[in-house]
């Protein structure tokens, strides 16, 4: 297997790990907040929760797939 893909590989597999730490963990504290401050959101509960935390491992994934990207690029000989 290349090297290039074998990154590619783990870094999918890190972005899946990190979106669901990330939204496991975070949306119940940021619907509670978003309910505090009266944003306006869906009535039905697993709704809120759900759009919350597709935003929220969406955006762990994208961070993640950026570090790993970089670190790659670092750590790659020659590179």
């Amino acid at each position: 297997m290349e090297a290039g893909r074998k990154e590619k590989i783990r870094g999918a597999e890190v972005g899946l790990i990190c979106r669901g730490f990330a939204a496991g963990y975070l949306t119940p504290a940021i619907v509670h907040y978003l309910h505090a401050v009266n944003l306006p959101l869906p009535q039905d509960q697993a709704a809120a929760f759900g759009a919350v935390g597709f935003l929220i491992g969406v955006s762990a994934m994208w961070i993640s797939d950026f570090v790993i990207d970089a670190l790659a690029r670092r750590l790659r000989p020659g590179g």
